[in-house]
């Protein structure tokens, strides 16, 4: 008959055995010592800046003045001057410099030049009458007076500094201007 100690030893020596039998691990499954250092060298060495990332409006901007972009792909452009977003100043200045520039460079015997023209000119035009702005309204002061000088300095003349009552004067002749058809 067997005591309850004894099952208790043979129990043990079971378990001790079936230790003894398990086979040893390969050495491939087991991280080397030289694995490690590798790994640590790999994360201690400094890595390449990675490239600025640029803003794709930036990018729509100099795409636009290099005649990447079609003519009639404005509309980013004057919502960047209308300050739709809240952009920065320097990307309104940069947009509206590049609405300027493509205008410039288009062929003026174009079929659609002075329909895009226009409708530039439409786009920003509200901006006349912007109150407390005056980043805007020396961008629509520089963007219409490169598309339509001659109405621009024609009476009532459009100025930044002027009153508003005189600003919605010159802005009343400019939409006129601009939504004739024939500029």
């Amino acid at each position: 008959m067997r005591t309850p100690l004894s099952l208790a030893c043979f129990a043990t020596l079971a378990l001790g055995a079936s230790a003894a039998l398990a086979k040893a691990p390969k050495p491939a499954d087991e991280t080397s010592v030289e694995d490690i250092f590798a790994k640590a060298e790999e994360r201690a060495r400094p890595k390449p800046p990675a490239a600025p990332v640029v803003a794709p409006l930036k990018d729509a901007i100099d795409d636009y003045r290099e005649r990447k972009s079609p003519f009639a792909d404005f509309a980013r452009l004057t919502d960047c001057v209308d300050n739709v977003a809240g952009t920065a100043p320097s990307l309104r200045e940069s947009a509206a410099d590049a609405l300027i520039a493509r205008i410039a460079r288009e062929d003026e015997k174009d079929a659609g030049f002075k329909a895009i023209r226009r409708a530039i000119g439409v786009a920003v035009l509200d901006l006349m009458k912007a109150d407390k702005d005056p980043t805007g309204l020396r961008l629509v002061d520089k963007i219409l007076t490169a598309g339509w000088k001659k109405q621009m300095h024609a009476a009532p003349r459009f100025s930044p500094k002027d009153p508003l009552a005189d600003r919605m004067r010159a802005w009343a002749k400019m939409k006129v201007v601009l939504t004739s058809g024939d500029n």
